[in-house]
């Protein structure tokens, strides 16, 4: 396990501010952020190279915060990669071995486990100039792995390629994660990446982290405003507080009439009666034109616009409280639906599917 305990880092007018972060062991752990909010900067201080102003870092309860890179068995991989171009694939992998000066014969068996499952098994005497893309790729992954470090670090590895070669990396780290279970830390801006790969998220706003959590939870329920609009959330509201029973708060927001109900387990801890709160729900998770019956969060709107964005169309909808929802339904599920512009239709929200953010 890697704990990072209250870590500032400064460069020029840019700086981590109090910092605290758990990867745990044989978890894959993403974070996520815009440009420029300190991502790389954050590897660099859990690698060793940034000089930190104040906190610590430890790795299984011992203290490395002072220690150097090539003393804390940390593997880093890069966004180009760097590949030697004048090493074959062979010494590129063996390449930190060597600097090391370990022992090959007991790495050997891992190494071969690793070369065959990405196959490139056949190229193993080839230089990086006769490598596609994708064969770069695996040979970067198992030269990272080679030595089998207590962390794994990798720095946006697919922001150089685009399309199916980038899923099938993809598809390639995920598998290999499955696989060996090495402990895992990635930076990347793509959330959609983040999500396909991790176990655990933290979001990363200017310097400072503002939620970390397993990446269901974290999707659907943002703590601050901040994270919601990175994650994208487009319903977000104000509200105020009516009625608290049990793990049910009721809110009124706009002019709304019907109370919207939101499940929230630690209601009575976190709100009174008269507290004005933030609340949002994913457009993926509005339901439209619902056939069944529901006793609550049911609201009346018309669809002023829609937008087909390939696999699946978003709506935007004004509701009757003049407040302009936005529902993503999926292109083959529109198909078989009476769904039209300037049609009146009726939307379902879900109360475990509401998030809620206090003021």
């Amino acid at each position: 396990m890697i704990n990072i305990n209250n870590l500032n880092v400064k460069a020029g007018e840019f700086s981590l501010q109090n910092i605290n972060l758990n990867i745990e062991e044989h978890r894959f752990h993403v974070v996520i952020g815009p440009t420029g909010s300190g991502k790389t900067m954050l590897l660099e201080s859990i690698l060793g190279l940034r000089n930190i102003e104040s906190g610590t870092i430890s790795s299984n309860s011992e203290n490395i915060t002072r220690l150097p890179p090539e003393k804390r068995n940390m593997s880093y991989l890069p966004q180009d990669i760097c590949l030697f171009p004048n090493y074959t694939v062979r010494e590129n992998i063996y390449y930190s071995l060597k600097v090391k000066k370990l022992d090959y014969k007991k790495f050997d068996a891992f190494i071969n486990h690793l070369t065959d499952f990405l196959n490139i098994e056949n190229i193993m005497d080839r230089y990086p100039e006769n490598l596609s893309g994708g064969e770069k790729q695996r040979v970067a992954l198992v030269r990272s792995l080679a030595m089998k470090p207590r962390l794994l670090v990798l720095d946006e590895p697919f922001s150089s390629i685009d399309g199916v070669l980038r899923e099938e990396a993809q598809r390639m780290l995920k598998e290999l994660y499955s696989e060996l279970k090495i402990t895992t830390l990635m930076v990347t801006h793509d959330f959609d990446e983040a999500f396909f790969l991790a176990d655990d998220v933290s979001v990363i706003i200017d310097g400072q982290i503002v939620q970390t959590a397993p990446k269901e939870k974290l999707y659907n329920f943002p703590r601050s405003l901040a994270a919601a609009k990175f994650l994208c959330f487009k319903n977000i509201y104000k509200g105020t507080v009516t009625d608290i029973s049990g793990e049910i708060l009721s809110i009124i927001w706009g002019n709304q009439k019907n109370p919207l109900k939101i499940k929230c387990s630690c209601a009575h801890k976190r709100f009174n009666i008269g507290d004005e709160l933030y609340w949002g729900i994913r457009s993926e998770n509005v339901i439209i034109n619902s056939n069944k019956s529901h006793e609550t969060n049911n609201f009346k709107g018309i669809i002023k616009k829609i937008y087909d964005r390939g696999k699946r169309d978003t709506l935007i909808i004004e509701l009757e409280n003049q407040m302009i929802l936005e529902a993503d339904i999926y292109n083959r599920s529109i198909l078989y639906s009476d769904v039209s512009v300037d049609k009146k239709i009726n939307v379902h929200f879900s109360p475990s599917t509401i998030f809620t953010i206090n003021t």
